[in-house]
């Protein structure tokens, strides 16, 4: 291939999932969808703690309720930032939009600021923007 002509675009999406920061974004979403996921399960398991000692059946709905709640927020929440790892590693840019929004919505958060601000700089840095940006 003489040096003219245009890059294969799967090598440039290997290439763009193997830059730095992109893998360090990575790194980060998978450390958020776990914690999602152990907070989830610690929920379940306070409330069957706390069911166990139920006398008025009412309460084991509201804890059920509560469970359910936690379960569709986990899937609102942790199921984006699976699909943007994976599409990051790709290299893909619809990931890196995404990844863009998910550090928005971190940083609008009242405990995760650190992790949107992360996931911000991550993606916002020059390179990786500049690189995203020529897709």
């Amino acid at each position: 291939m003489d040096q003219y002509s245009s890059p294969d675009p799967e090598v440039m999406a290997f290439e763009r999932g193997q830059m730095q920061f992109v893998r360090y974004a990575t790194i980060l979403l998978w450390v958020l969808v776990t914690l999602d996921i152990l907070g989830f399960l610690g929920a379940i398991a306070g409330a069957i703690g706390l069911g166990l000692n139920v006398d008025d059946p009412t309460e084991l709905i509201g804890q059920l309720v509560g469970i359910v709640c936690l379960g569709l927020m986990l899937l609102v929440f942790a199921v984006p930032q699976i699909a943007a790892a994976i599409g990051l590693r790709s290299g893909s840019k619809w990931a890196w939009y995404l990844t863009i929004g998910i550090g928005a919505l971190y940083v609008l958060s009242c405990c995760n600021v650190l992790w949107g601000a992360a996931l911000l700089f991550f993606m916002l840095n020059d390179e990786v923007r500049t690189t995203f940006q020529e897709i």
